[in-house]
């Protein structure tokens, strides 16, 4: 599986729209995630089904040190590429 920002992005952006209801069409990845009331509940069920996906723990922090889903993805991506090279 090739993992890239768009993808994760996507991944991203499908989660927050099935846990708050907003339509995808109408969520940015450049807007803050407590935009679109994402708490430390939706955070948790989030990380959960990345993980999941990605095989790799992803520590939930970084929702707050990259409090947008372009950040986030950003930084994801290069600690997926680390654990896929070790």
């Amino acid at each position: 599986m090739e993992v890239t920002v768009e993808n994760l992005e996507d991944f991203i952006l499908k989660r927050i729209s099935a846990e708050t209801g907003i339509a995808i069409e109408d969520l940015n990845a450049e807007d803050e995630f407590v935009k679109y009331g994402i708490d430390s509940l939706k955070t948790v069920l989030i990380i959960d089904e990345l993980e999941k996906w990605l095989g790799i723990e992803v520590n939930p922090l970084y929702f707050w040190s990259y409090p947008t889903t372009k950040s986030f993805c950003q930084h994801l991506l290069s600690k997926y590429q680390e654990a896929s090279n070790n």
